[in-house]
């Protein structure tokens, strides 16, 4: 009995169900909200709380296993090269194109407490008071790791963590087993806490919700379906025409043959929303390709857990759009720290069920309020199965361009 009530209590329809109770509880009864109010604020501090450990231990232990198999290192520098470059412009895509339509200008009211918000660079790098693009990038590199972490400086953090996790992988020791297998434990232990965590969700959702629109009303029900729009659309415009064109142009496919063959593909991940659901059904298409078994055998197993373009997307996006709906400028370092942050993340970051830590991490970077995080869980199960589609078939193209570079001869 105890069991079931808990699976309903957790389920996304009690989710919904909650996100929308607590926008009739927020628009009808705001008087009543800020005792409810600490119960968000507790979910939200518990999952700020994680972001730096999980960060850094994820991306020490994904990248610690970088160089493992001696066969595999050259292939697998170009892949992970490919896969930052491709995360990089993906969340680049995003920033154009939330700048283009902005999708969270027009709300009417905004609560008075973010309004006069202006995001902190020097909280996350230190920046210089005149700094330019070289300072800004040699600032990303810590003097001080332990500070660094203590200040939760993200940028830092992600830049020492990968470069730990890369020698690690590459030192000549017996005993670095020992310490790869302690950061993988670590990592499980804080996803273990994460996923605990996440046994708020639905009552957080409540009390966000209700708190958001007892500051800003209903109107921002509908910021949040063009939100939903514009992120979709990007989707299909990324597969369709940028991805379309770099699988032609330097994969060497014939678009309409690219085309024909990633549908069946596409309505499975619309359908499963996992990457490694698709994984057995997306080696089989690649093998119909003609791609050599020894790239798609290494990159798409690799790509299911790392590449993800389509991820990098709706991070970037969707933080633009919180900071168009506060009424937030965004300077051009802080979009580089988006940016930087975003596709580090994508190809690093563990995904968490039911929440994503790296848009997260994202928004914090941007200095954006989290408050309005449960406009995403109410679009969040629609806009994971494009999310995933769109992951999948990057990792297609992906496979089509270094297949085409011959470092596996079969």
């Amino acid at each position: 009995m105890l069991s079931t009530c808990l699976k309903i209590y957790q389920h996304s329809i009690t989710v919904l169900i909650l996100i929308f109770l607590g926008g009739l509880c927020g628009y009808f009864f705001p008087q009543v909200v800020h005792y409810i109010k600490p119960i968000g604020d507790l979910f939200l501090s518990l999952i700020k709380m994680m972001i730096v450990p999980i960060v850094c231990v994820g991306i020490i232990s994904s990248a610690s296993n970088f160089g493992s198999s001696s066969n595999a290192v050259y292939l697998g520098v170009v892949t992970f090269l490919y896969f930052l470059v491709a995360s990089s412009l993906s969340a680049l895509f995003g920033v154009v194109v939330a700048n283009i339509f902005q999708p969270g200008l027009g709300l009417t009211e905004r609560p008075a407490m973010f309004f006069s918000q202006v995001p902190d660079v020097n909280k996350f790098v230190e920046a210089k008071p005149t700094m330019n693009f070289t300072d800004f990038i040699l600032n990303i590199i810590p003097t001080n790791p332990i500070t660094a972490l203590s200040e939760g400086k993200l940028l830092p953090i992600l830049f020492f963590s990968l470069f730990l996790g890369i020698a690690i992988s590459y030192v000549k020791n017996d005993n670095k087993d020992i310490l790869i297998k302690s950061f993988s434990v670590l990592n499980d232990a804080f996803l273990w806490m994460i996923n605990k965590i996440m046994f708020l969700i639905p009552v957080a959702v409540f009390s966000l919700m209700a708190y958001f629109v007892s500051e800003t009303g209903l109107e921002v029900v509908y910021f949040a379906f063009k939100l939903l729009v514009v992120i979709i659309a990007s989707y299909i415009f990324w597969i369709y025409i940028v991805l379309g064109f770099i699988v032609v142009v330097f994969g060497k496919v014939n678009y309409i043959t690219y085309v024909k063959s990633i549908f069946p593909l596409q309505l499975l991940a619309l359908g499963s929303s996992s990457s490694l659901v698709c994984l057995p059904s997306h080696m089989m298409l690649c093998g119909k390709l003609g791609f050599k078994a020894g790239v798609y055998g290494f990159i798409l197993p690799l790509g299911a857990n790392m590449h993800m373009n389509g991820s990098a997307i709706y991070y970037t996006i969707t933080t633009i759009f919180f900071a168009q709906v506060f009424n937030i400028e965004i300077s051009f370092a802080v979009y580089v720290m988006m940016i930087i942050t975003a596709s580090l993340s994508a190809i690093t970051t563990p995904g968490i069920p039911g929440l994503s830590l790296t848009i997260i991490m994202v928004m914090v970077v941007a200095n954006v309020p989290l408050y309005g995080l449960p406009l995403i869980f109410a679009i969040d199960r629609i806009l994971d199965m494009f999310t995933t589609t769109t992951n999948v078939i990057g990792n297609t193209v992906c496979v089509a361009v270094i297949d085409k570079m011959n470092i596996v001869k079969s």
